[in-house]
């Protein structure tokens, strides 16, 4: 009977194989999953944010400039969902305009900010955007 012995020279080589597999393949993989996680929170948060401030805007009269009540409705809830204080982005773009005549009065919004990206392993893109319209109702008092 032959014994299978392993030369010293093999003992823990399957213990480097795992380092460098996990070092090359695996933790990028990992760091780049995490990555464009991250990115596509800051889209949904944006995406949800603006459409919060949207509806809340949609409901004010004319008279008291909903385009000036998105941009502050906006900004509380960029900040209830992270956003503002956020290290990864520098510039941000609110913008908001009335256009139409009634009944088809729409509230055009965007916000744009720039996103670095937290490593720069994925090429990520490098800003969120998200627009949306909103139909602005009429205001009308019912009297008894």
């Amino acid at each position: 009977m032959s014994r299978l012995v392993r030369s010293p020279s093999r003992q823990g080589s399957s213990s480097v194989e795992f380092a460098l597999v996990f070092s090359m393949v695996l933790f990028p993989l990992l760091i780049g999953t995490v990555e464009a996680g991250v990115y596509v929170h800051q889209i949904d948060a944006a995406a949800d944010a603006v459409v919060v401030a949207g509806r809340a805007a949609a409901g004010v009269a004319l008279e008291d400039d909903p385009a000036a009540t998105f941009d502050e409705r906006m900004a509380i809830e960029l900040s209830e969902r992270g956003i503002m204080p956020s290290p990864v982005m520098d510039n941000m773009l609110l913008s908001s305009s009335v256009s139409g005549e009634s009944p088809e009065r729409m509230l055009d919004v965007e916000v744009q900010f720039d996103y670095g990206g937290i490593i720069g392993i994925l090429p990520t893109p490098d800003h969120v955007r998200v627009k949306r319209r909103f139909r602005l109702e009429d205001q009308v008092e019912y009297g008894t």
